[in-house]
């Protein structure tokens, strides 16, 4: 079982939260606003949670703190953003999820062609 954060796969909210990231920097209400829209509401976090992931992401390097935009209205808002190391992590657990998935597919199609032949 490996213990390097850079090769354990990603939990689903640390991974929802680098793929709206990509979008571009955002603080963290948004992040959940954006969170609930993507996932359909399948993904749902409180605040508390938020932040210890969020602080997590940015201890391993993959997501950094972003001066606010110049049209933001609330000084005191955190925002966050990608790393380019946060980038890299994604593409890599994206190629392994792409994995899994083919995987999955083909074992679900052989699963469907064996309940199929039997009488």
């Amino acid at each position: 079982m490996p213990n390097d954060a850079q090769s354990e796969a990603l939990k689903p909210l640390e991974l929802s939260l680098l793929i709206c990231l990509l979008e571009g920097p955002c603080h963290g209400y948004a992040l959940v606003q954006r969170l609930e829209e993507e996932t359909e509401g399948r993904v749902q976090v409180l605040p508390g949670n938020l932040y210890a992931v969020l602080s997590r992401l940015e201890e391993a390097g993959w997501i950094e703190r972003s001066e606010p935009p110049a049209e933001a209205t609330d000084a005191r808002r955190r925002y966050y953003r990608l790393s380019a190391v946060g980038v890299a992590r994604l593409e890599a657990e994206t190629r392994a999820l792409e994995r899994q998935l083919g995987l999955a597919r083909s074992r679900l199609a052989g699963s469907r062609a064996v309940g199929r032949s039997r009488p």
